[in-house]
């Protein structure tokens, strides 16, 4: 294969693989979001008189949760199924147990499905207000209903959209398997490659301009946190609806430093692949324990 030809080869495969992978990431994404905080929305529509709930017990219902999601991170993802099936079950098992939270009828039973779901809210918006009383249910119970419906819909899409491996995925014909082994093994060889005579920043293999713009987003990543830490300090500090609707802006930007710790720890800890699963695993846990 010429010079031209593997350039040519690569950036179709590249493109190939992001239309397929990041759309559905995205929409995985969303539905685990709608389907987890989905409890929360349902608060004002009834579910605490309902069930008969006290307040610290709708508050247990919010973080147990995370009791099961952090500690499952590293087994979840040392996991040796194609990952285009496990997640799709995956997918499949929160969306059922977001339905069967509809039928729950006291606080044990809603705590159980919270446990389970651990290993767009305008939609929310319009079932709460139009299908209040529709067969005799209230609306929170529709609400987790449809949703749960739709994540296991989507879940079974899921099974059949996600690649696996580059040399099983079933979207890649043979000539794009092996280029696709031959890229991970090139990159997992230059990551080893250092060289003595460089600067410590320099051994990251980039150009000075790089080097800086990344060392720039590690001190942003700092800075996203330390303006969520504000938020939250605004938030407990204040009951005006105008100061605490603000906090909840500056709360939204840890995530970016989140997202920037996962995206530093991938590219730092590369390969072998166990090493990288279970650093990104300890990474989601610690990261989400402050829910819990």
């Amino acid at each position: 294969m010429t010079a031209d030809t593997r350039k040519a080869g690569e950036r179709a495969l590249v493109l190939k693989l992001d239309r397929w992978l990041i759309p559905t990431a995205v929409v995985v994404y969303l539905l685990n979001y709608i389907d987890r905080v989905a409890v929360t929305a349902v608060r004002l529509q009834g579910l605490e008189q309902d069930l008969g709930l006290t307040t610290v017990q709708y508050e247990t219902i919010l973080a147990i949760l995370y009791a099961t999601y952090c500690p499952m991170q590293i087994p979840s993802k040392m996991t040796q199924l194609r990952p285009s099936i496990y997640i799709g079950a995956c997918v499949v098992g929160w969306g059922l147990t977001s339905a069967l939270t509809g039928v729950t009828t006291n606080f044990s039973g809603m705590m159980a499905c919270r446990v389970f779901i651990g290993v767009p809210e305008s939609i929310a918006a319009g079932i709460l207000t139009k299908m209040q009383g529709i067969l005799g249910l209230s609306a929170w119970r529709w609400l987790f209903y449809i949703k749960g419906a739709i994540t296991m819909a989507f879940g079974f899409l899921t099974m059949w959209l996600l690649p696996d491996f580059p040399h099983n995925t079933r979207w890649l014909n043979t000539a794009e398997h092996h280029l696709s082994q031959v890229r991970l093994a090139e990159d997992a060889g230059e990551a080893d490659k250092d060289s003595d005579n460089l600067i410590l920043t320099a051994t990251l293999g980039f150009s000075t301009t790089i080097t800086l713009l990344m060392a720039f987003l590690l001190l942003t990543q700092c800075m996203a946190c330390r303006v969520a830490m504000l938020g939250y300090i605004i938030s407990l500090s204040t009951m005006a609806m105008g100061g605490r609707y603000f906090s909840l802006f500056l709360m939204t930007s840890g995530y970016c430093g989140f997202a920037l710790t996962l995206t530093w720890v991938a590219n730092t800890i590369p390969h072998p692949p166990a090493k990288c699963t279970a650093a990104l695993g300890l990474v989601n846990g610690f990261g989400n324990l402050s829910n819990l």
